[in-house]
């Protein structure tokens, strides 16, 4: 049997009975069977349950003659339960229906109706064997169906409380149909009973987080109502139960059932710590950015590629080193930032640092500049190496030691010559005095002795040598600044003029006397005789620095404004004042001196030649010194040398 049917037989079964089975099966795919004694009675009897049946075979009562009641119980489908009841049924009824049937009409049927039934029982007892085998498959299979069913839903259910994410549900009212552990927990609520059932945007999302309703029709969550679409939110507000709001982000997508949208799901998370990492993060990014923007050293990190290193981070002062802003420096190559040269050398130092794992410190000039600049590896393991460090113009502090280590140096010699000078002075002085002693006597020796007599001779060289020591006492006075000088207002180019003659005497005719001599040239307070001396000093010495006899030995005079500064330059330790100097130069076009020469060129009976004749250069300084003034070298090897001496002027209407 491919339906299942069923069949109930009264009065046999107990009314109870009847009644309890007839509403306890489903009679919508079977017919149903009922004896009755009229059709009015079945109809009575069926009543309201007349759709819940899929048809009534009805067997008439008490017209029925036995030989009518077989036919008629053909239609009749029975239910194994009700064999037992059968026979009594079949024997009763037709006893009831007709008494004037004879016994042996009735043995005749009760056996044509026995023979009938155990054909139709047997049948049926095949029927309902593969109707049993059937049906406990079917029961077996939804069994199985259910098991799985529940399964799944505990697994869902498990899953809905483990995850860390919130989920909550929602009709198409907007009220809440389920939600998880996790979700009631970050919302703040201890019971699910809580939440089920209420409007989920009265309850978590009607304010924006500074204070502004959101009407339902704005509300993003409902887009997936309004649209059947899905919507992604990441800079949201919840509200939890104490009122407190919630940044959160969420998605929310359509529930549909049979191609009908029936509510919403709606995951979501806290993102409260996302958003302090973030802030932090932003707050770090702004403070790194303004560290390179107002950093005052070169700063630069860079990552190791191969054989090259590119920039990844510069800061913006590298516009001051290169002429290019940071932004079009950032991504780029040693070679695309330096000459070829100079990027290798940056390149191999930064591949050196990083395979070494040590920090580097070195010095380097670029463009006129000096720097230092330190480099240390950062090592990322699987991430790429980079190496990282700054860089400091050192310019400014290399020149300002520089020049603090000349003007220690000139400040020494300086204090030296002036403890020479100090040491030569008393000497001079003493020594003067004595020699003076000695020519005098010398001198009275010889007026009283006669021409002829033999001593005569030696008093003279007595005096010559005496002569000469006096003027070796009057250099060492000159040297020390204490000499003693005729003072006047002296024009230099008239004086200069006045000595050509003198001037080419000493030098070689080979070579030419240039003067260009200044017209007008301020007045200056000196000793004409010792400006004679400097003159002829320093014009000796340019001809001797000529080697072959040939070249140019060139006087300039001329005026100019002096400053504090340049003053101190050339004379550290002296605090000569600012204002209007003459100057005489004389420069040669012979040997040059190096810088050990130039070091030593003031001492005192330093000299080039084989042998010395006096102080020398430490003279000419001294008398310089004693007139307030100062000299200044400059000499080149193999390019010649210039000495200009600086005095100072006479104001203009002042004249002794």
């Amino acid at each position: 049997m491919n339906e299942r049917l069923f069949s109930l037989c009264t009065p046999c079964p107990a009314g109870f009975t009847f009644c309890r089975e007839f509403r306890a099966h489903d009679f919508s795919r079977a017919p149903f069977a009922l004896y009755a004694p009229s059709s009015e009675t079945a109809r009575d009897f069926l009543g309201h349950h007349l759709p819940r049946l899929s048809g009534v075979i009805l067997v008439p009562g008490n017209t029925l003659y036995s030989e009518e009641l077989a036919p008629l119980v053909l239609q009749i489908v029975v239910s194994p339960a009700m064999f037992p009841y059968l026979a009594d049924f079949a024997a009763h009824q037709l006893l009831q229906i007709d008494r004037r049937v004879s016994v042996e009409d009735i043995r005749s049927s009760l056996v044509l109706e026995n023979e009938r039934l155990e054909l139709d029982s047997q049948q049926a007892s095949e029927d309902f064997s593969r109707f049993r085998a059937s049906l406990l498959h079917e029961i077996k299979e939804r069994r199985s169906a259910e098991r799985q069913l529940a399964e799944s839903e505990e697994l869902l259910r498990l899953i809905m409380s483990s995850t860390v994410e919130a989920i909550y549900g929602i009709d198409t009212e907007g009220h809440c149909t389920f939600v998880n552990e996790s979700c009631l927990k970050l919302l703040g609520y201890s019971h699910i009973g809580e939440v089920l059932g209420r409007n989920m945007h009265d309850l978590i999302h009607h304010h924006t987080a500074d204070g502004q309703p959101i009407p339902v029709d704005e509300c993003r969550i409902f887009k997936a109502f309004r649209e059947g679409a899905g919507a992604t939110v990441t800079d949201e507000f919840f509200f939890r139960n104490d009122g407190n709001g919630l940044p959160v982000e969420y998605s929310s997508y359509p529930i549909r059932k049979d191609g009908t949208i029936v509510g919403a799901v709606v995951t979501w998370r806290d993102i409260t710590e996302r958003r302090r990492a973030e802030e932090v993060l932003r707050e770090t990014q702004e403070l790194f950015t303004l560290f390179m923007k107002y950093t005052p050293v070169y700063t630069f990190i860079k990552r190791i590629e191969g054989e090259k290193s590119r920039v990844i981070q510069i800061s913006d002062n590298y516009i001051d080193m290169v002429g290019r802003p940071a932004e079009e420096l950032r991504g780029r190559t040693m070679d695309e930032m330096f000459p070829e040269d100079f990027a290798r050398k940056i390149t191999d130092d930064d591949l050196a640092a990083v395979s070494e794992g040590k920090i580097i410190q070195l010095d380097e000039d670029f463009n006129g500049r000096h720097y230092t600049t330190i480099k240390f590896p950062i090592i990322r393991e699987g991430k790429g190496d980079l190496i990282a460090g700054f860089t400091i113009d050192i310019t400014e502090r290399t020149r300002a030691e520089e020049e603090h280590r000349v003007m220690e140096k000139q400040l020494l010699h300086a204090q030296k010559l002036e403890s020479l000078g100090v040491l030569a002075g008393g000497i001079a002085h003493d020594f003067n005095n004595i020699l003076t002693a000695i020519i005098g006597n010398a001198e009275l020796a010889l007026m009283r002795i006669g021409r002829g007599e033999s001593a005569t001779n030696n008093l003279h060289r007595i005096k010559q040598a005496a002569s000469r020591a006096a003027e070796l006492a009057r250099q060492m006075l000159a040297y020390s600044g204490k000499g003693k000088y005729i003072v006047e207002n002296i024009d230099l180019s008239r004086l200069l003029e006045e000595m050509r003659h003198m001037m080419e005497v000493p030098i070689s005719k080979k070579m030419l006397l240039r003067l260009n001599l200044a017209s007008s040239l301020p007045m200056v307070e000196a000793d004409a005789t010792q400006m004679c001396q400097i003159v002829m000093n320093l014009v000796i010495n340019a001809s001797e620095a000529i080697c072959d006899g040939s070249g140019e030995i060139t006087i300039t005079t001329g005026s100019g404004e002096c400053d504090r500064d340049y003053l101190k330059n050339i004379l550290p330790g002296e605090d000569l004042p600012a204002g209007l100097y003459v100057y005489l130069e004389v420069a040669d076009s012979g040997c040059g001196m190096d810088t050990e020469t130039m070091a030593k060129l003031f001492d005192p009976f330093f000299t080039t030649k084989f042998t010395g004749r006096g102080l020398g250069m430490a003279a000419v300084q001294g008398i310089v010194r004693g007139h307030k003034g100062v000299i200044e070298v400059h000499s080149e090897l193999g390019k010649g040398s210039s000495f200009k001496i600086l005095l100072p002027a006479i104001p203009m209407g002042i004249h002794r």
